[in-house]
């Protein structure tokens, strides 16, 4: 599985892992840590967010706060890409 992950750049390599992990249906509709009673979406699994975490920040030598910055960009990015598609298919 770590094969299909490119490992030239971390935050690359962290949204690509992410995709192996996770898919992208859940990561266009999870969320990293939800604010308790207030978020109505789905938290990611914390387990699997901190071995995500911890592997690439030994692979790469990066501070974890830098994978978390990486995994909410791909959050992100993954959540605004689905909405553009449902958009664009109601059209």
């Amino acid at each position: 599985m770590l094969a299909l992950c490119q490992g030239t750049d971390s935050s690359k390599y962290t949204g690509d892992l992410m995709e192996v992990v996770f898919g992208s249906d859940v990561l266009a509709s999870h969320v990293l840590k939800g604010i308790k009673g207030r978020s109505k979406t789905s938290v990611l699994d914390p387990l699997k967010v901190r071995d995500i975490e911890a592997h690439v920040a030994l692979k790469f030598g990066v501070d974890r706060r830098n994978v978390r910055y990486a995994m909410r960009l791909k959050l992100n990015y993954m959540h605004k890409l689905y909405k553009r598609r449902a958009a664009f298919n109601e059209s």
